[in-house]
């Protein structure tokens, strides 16, 4: 490929490589190649085996109870008895996912090792695959098309496309559903690679367009969703042979090469789902156990548009000081008129804005040559990936329900067409097209990497607890940086000398230990604690395990409907039962903050008695609250001056 001949490129197209391994086995560098136990939950090795043993069927018999049941597809009732996500029918269970991947790789790899392949290992493959595909596809239309774009600018938006997807997220968590999304996507960027390299590269040539047939065909069977984009492909690619030919379709045999490839995988699959389902077009979703009743309920309507338009588009991420500085933000609005799940996502145009010049270029180039320029649009190269991208994210739009993985099928095409908008507007608006490629491409990047490090549940902690510390101890200059501006609980262990404390004794043993056991919930180092009274007053006696130098208070207050703090607190610092300060300080207390702090004029004591006065009164509404308040802290620590 022409990258190789390139040492810097090379070198990006290494470092995308080395991130993608890194992620897939937790920093380990290590894949498991020799399962001999897969586990319950459905996957592509139990397809695998059904292949090996000549069915089409799963070998897992249901159990009893779910052929007793008079609705098993209701999630309330088959509860106990379903296999999570497998298709029953006629009493048998079937592999709803497309079996492409299983042919590909797990039915080989367990008839020639005898063992099972990882998932992890497969999404690596299929990801950075189609990662190569696009880059190639890249740099083809950068050689024949726009020759004099700089370098550095070529480099950005390889860059882009290893980081700004979500091929990482996807990549960390690998399973069953992130290998079919894998494969689909491989496919689908390998047929749209060969349909450009046989129609302006190889002058039409046969055996490309018989693999790009081929490869669509691969896709639909691997994700049936993109059946619709791989059709406005062979549209596109039909057309264009037209025009280029100048021919009619049943006389062009390079439009009957590709279109007999794609027709022979398409008749294959029909042929599959029939044997199965006794429905060409059933891949069999209808007939999933799982959390939704899709017997019932229609998997696209319209009414999931609106919803699904804000999360896929407009959804958040966080950012704060604890790395990777970008997280999913848990709190969704509420679409109360539909039944629908939501998992944890963020809107393409808040991790990969890049995605935004389509539009703006536009836009610009009509600000500064007051036409409207439409030629970007009426490029084959640009067609093929913008309304196969635009297809899919349709698709999603009317799906029951959002999550992350279902970006991979638009993400990587939207990114390309904005990459070959950048291109072709490199020469009209120089300058400006330049910072905002890089500004939005660095940030996309950013977040991507940050959020293919987390995953959904930071896996990698867990996983390789050593591996997770060294990296957030090589970015503890900049967390701990980004924690003076804009304080986070989870970075206090990291970058504040916390000074040990316990709950002061006191005399009366009996009232002490009632009241012990519930100030030590905000020494516990649990979130899901708080100390809570009922009084004006809040007093706490803290002693330390040796002399400190106190410095500061932090507090995690509690939340309700307001900020469940008190507005004032005196600190009493004795040093061997001496008292040696008393500091009387106001708490700032502000809706958008979760951590407040009391700057002390330092002091060297070993007990310190924190009297807080005052509770606050106003909601988040900025109303009086006159009932009953019950102030009160989930966590408090001392800061020693280091």
């Amino acid at each position: 490929m022409a990258f190789f001949k390139y040492k810097k490129l090379s070198f990006l197209i290494l470092i995308v490589l080395i991130y993608y391994v890194w992620i897939a086995t937790a920093g380990t560098n290590k894949f498991n190649l020799q399962i001999s136990n897969y586990g319950g939950y459905i996957s592509y090795n139990h397809l695998a085996d059904s292949f090996l043993e000549g069915k089409i069927n799963l070998l897992v018999d249901p159990k009893p109870e779910l052929l007793k049941l008079k609705d098993p597809y209701e999630p309330g009732a088959n509860y106990n008895c379903r296999w999570q996500d497998a298709s029953f029918y006629k009493n048998k269970f079937y592999f709803y996912w497309g079996a492409v991947p299983a042919l590909v790789f797990y039915t080989p790899y367990k008839l020639l090792t005898g063992y099972y392949m990882p998932d992890n290992l497969v999404v690596l493959i299929f990801i950075f695959g189609g990662f190569l595909f696009s880059v190639t596809f890249l740099l083809n239309v950068r050689k024949k098309h726009f020759p004099n774009v700089s370098e550095w600018i070529i480099l950005l938006l390889i860059g882009i496309l290893g980081f700004s997807n979500i091929s990482g997220f996807i990549i960390r968590q690998a399973g069953v559903y992130q290998v079919a999304i894998s494969s689909g996507y491989f496919f689908l960027l390998a047929s749209i690679y060969f349909i450009y390299s046989a129609i302006f590269l190889r002058n039409g040539s046969a055996i490309l367009l018989f693999l790009s047939g081929m490869c669509l065909g691969f896709s639909v069977g691997s994700r049936a969703n993109l059946c619709f984009s791989s059709l406005i492909i062979v549209y596109l690619s039909i057309n264009e042979l037209k025009k280029i030919n100048n021919k009619p379709i049943l006389k062009d045999s390079s439009a009957l090469v590709l279109l007999i490839s794609y027709g022979i995988c398409l008749a294959v699959i029909g042929l599959y789902n029939y044997l199965r389902f006794n429905n060409p077009l059933e891949f069999g979703l209808k007939y999933q156990v799982g959390e939704i009743n899709f017997s019932r309920i229609s998997p696209f309507a319209i009414e999931y548009l609106y919803p699904n338009l804000y999360f896929n588009l407009f959804h958040p991420v966080i950012f704060n000081s604890v790395f990777p500085y970008f997280h999913f933000s848990t709190q969704f609005p509420h679409f109360s008129h539909i039944d629908y799940f939501v998992e944890k996502i963020a809107g393409m145009l808040t991790t990969t804005p890049f995605i935004s010049l389509i539009v703006i270029c536009s836009f610009l180039n009509y600000y500064k040559n007051k036409k409207f320029d439409a030629g970007i649009f009426k490029n084959f190269y640009f067609q093929l990936v913008f309304f196969s991208g635009c297809m899919n994210l349709l698709l999603i739009m009317l799906f029951h329900g959002v999550t992350m993985r279902y970006e991979a099928d638009y993400a990587n095409l939207l990114i390309l067409a904005a990459c070959f908008t950048v291109l072709y507007y490199d020469e009209k608006l120089k300058k400006i097209i330049r910072i905002l490629s890089l500004v939005l491409g660095v940030y996309g990047m950013c977040v991507g990497a940050a959020l293919g490090f987390t995953g959904v549940d930071n896996v990698i902690k867990h996983e390789n607890p050593k591996a997770y510390n060294d990296v957030i101890n090589f970015f503890k200059p900049l967390s701990c940086y980004l924690f003076q501006i804009k304080p986070n609980w989870e970075n206090i262990n990291l970058c504040v000398p916390i000074v040990p404390t316990t709950i002061a004794k006191c005399d009366d043993l009996y009232l002490c230990l009632m009241q012990e056991s519930e100030k030590n919930k905000a020494l516990d180092g649990k979130l899901d604690t708080e100390w809570i009274t009922s009084k004006d007053t809040g007093i706490i006696s803290l002693e330390t395990v040796s002399p400190a130098e106190i410095k500061s208070l932090w507090l995690i207050p509690r939340r309700t409907s307001l900020i469940e703090s008190w507005k004032k607190v005196t600190s009493k610092f004795y040093l061997n039962r001496n008292l040696i300060s008393e500091q009387s300080l106001p708490i700032t207390i502000s809706n958008d903050e979760t951590v407040q702090r009391v700057v002390f004029n330092p002091v060297l004591a070993n007990s310190v008695e924190l009297i807080f006065s005052e509770p606050n009164n106003i909601d988040f509404k900025n109303n009086v609250v006159s009932n009953s308040l019950t102030p009160g802290y989930k966590e408090i620590v001392l800061e020693a001056s280091k």
